[in-house]
């Protein structure tokens, strides 16, 4: 995964997020991407749709279920001529751990090949993950028990034909992450007693699935509004920053604007 550093003076990387309005942003779609002798197809007539292979995945056993979620996640994928998943980004995330769950299955997945014409080929296609997790206590690496989500029953796969893509203005070849779910940040109770307003700036990048990565605070406000705006832009989603129609992982700033 190369992570591309981009200079904030540039139109589009740096990214203002006003709480009340979000800024309109150009839109696209995924043109084919070549590869080595083959292009990228979507499902058609002449396109035989590739088949998704069984796996049993591991299920939380007993009565031990504990926080209870249901969801589905829809995200566009691309399927090499081997059957092998390569490209994974949302298009309807759920804002919660489900997302990164889904994108794990997601990646999973093995195919029988799409075929033109009797040929293996490249195509895109769109999946709807449905899922229904528990949580439960796991050692991590370091020995420390942390909370993870575990499948309750097998994750539910229906697939379609790929969806139009929404992606970033495009400068210099790259193409910026393009904001698809942006839960407005609270206010903290200080801030509100105090009546604080202002622009909290956070410095992250975004990976090739469009998730968050390492935020942190580079203008800070105080008063309980940097961990506010953090806790909300660690559930942001984007369409991912694409290089040569390849998805890539981008370095950005926020702005997330308090105002009273």
């Amino acid at each position: 995964m190369n992570l591309l550093w981009l200079v904030l003076a540039a139109s589009w990387a740096f990214f203002a997020f006003d709480q009340q309005q979000t800024p309109p942003v150009a839109s696209a779609s995924i043109a084919a991407a070549d590869t080595a002798d083959t292009r990228v197809y979507d499902l058609g007539r002449d396109v035989v749709a590739p088949q998704l292979l069984p796996s049993d995945r591991p299920t939380i056993q007993g009565e031990s279920c504990e926080e209870r979620q249901k969801g589905k996640v829809t995200l566009d994928v691309q399927v090499d001529p081997s059957g092998k998943t390569e490209y994974v980004y949302f298009v309807k995330p759920t804002g919660n751990d489900l997302d990164r769950l889904a994108l794990v299955i997601a990646e999973d997945n093995r195919f029988t090949p799409a075929k033109r014409n009797g040929t293996a080929v490249t195509v895109r296609q769109s999946v709807e993950i449905s899922l229904e997790t528990c949580s439960e206590f796991a050692t991590d690496e370091s020995g420390k028990q942390v909370r993870v989500l575990r499948l309750k029953s097998q994750p539910l796969q229906s697939f379609s034909k790929f969806q139009s893509a929404q992606f970033g203005q495009t400068l210099g070849g790259v193409s910026a992450p393009f904001p698809i779910f942006t839960p407005e940040a609270q206010f903290s109770d200080e801030a509100k007693k105090k009546g604080i307003s202002g622009v909290c700036i956070v410095s992250l990048y975004v990976d090739a699935h469009g998730m968050p990565q390492n935020p942190r605070v580079v203008r800070p406000l105080g008063y309980g509004l940097d961990e506010k705006a953090l806790q909300a832009i660690q559930k942001y989603r984007f369409r991912p920053g694409l290089k040569r129609d390849k998805p890539v992982a981008v370095m950005m700033s926020i702005e997330v604007n308090f105002r009273q």
